[in-house]
């Protein structure tokens, strides 16, 4: 009977495994020195989506500071610690960051709730779209690093700038996740 019970529940946890969603998004933008990253977590009916945002400490910034510029100068041939100790001197530990988090339903968010399930579902190379982004330029250094995991199935995919018609799923996906958290303000 133990057995029976035994296989039952693994086999219940082993099909609610494979309905998980988890979508990692890093993005940075290396000339405005911002940094995003947000992680949308689906099981069952529920989406959790955590979201990060430096706050304070830019790259932009530190350049323009005389005190980091003088540093920069002064880090040849010194040891990593020294320098290291010379930062946070100047910076304290590092760049702040904006933290929030939101929980939401799947029945309460259906349009999204199937972005997800598009994203999903899209192979690696229509969500790429590296035949229209082959020529592509991107002049403001903005990179977004998805990490999707769907059941057993992990995919990495990379994009330059996405926009409405380089990349449409990937862009929607960020905007339609930052817009959940402007409505929850």
């Amino acid at each position: 009977m133990f057995l029976i019970s035994f296989i039952i529940s693994f086999s219940l946890s082993a099909q609610t495994a494979n309905n998980d969603l988890i979508i990692n998004i890093r993005g940075i933008s290396i000339f405005r020195g911002n940094y995003l990253l947000i992680n949308i977590y689906k099981h069952r009916n529920s989406i959790k989506i955590l979201y990060e945002l430096n706050d304070s400490v830019s790259y932009q910034m530190m350049l323009n500071n005389k005190k980091f510029n003088r540093t920069q100068k002064g880090t040849v041939g010194i040891n990593k610690d020294s320098v290291d100790k010379r930062y946070k001197r100047i910076y304290g530990d590092g760049p702040k960051y904006k933290k929030d988090s939101l929980l939401i339903s799947t029945y309460t968010y259906p349009l999204y709730t199937k972005l997800l399930k598009e994203i999903s579902s899209t192979s690696t190379r229509d969500l790429e779209n590296k035949e229209i982004n082959r020529n592509g330029v991107t002049i403001d250094g903005t990179h977004f690093y998805f990490n999707i995991k769907s059941g057993k199935t992990e995919r990495k995919i990379y994009a330059n700038a996405p926009d409405s018609i380089s990349q449409p799923k990937l862009y929607k996906l960020i905007h339609q996740t930052l817009y959940l958290f402007e409505k929850d303000k």
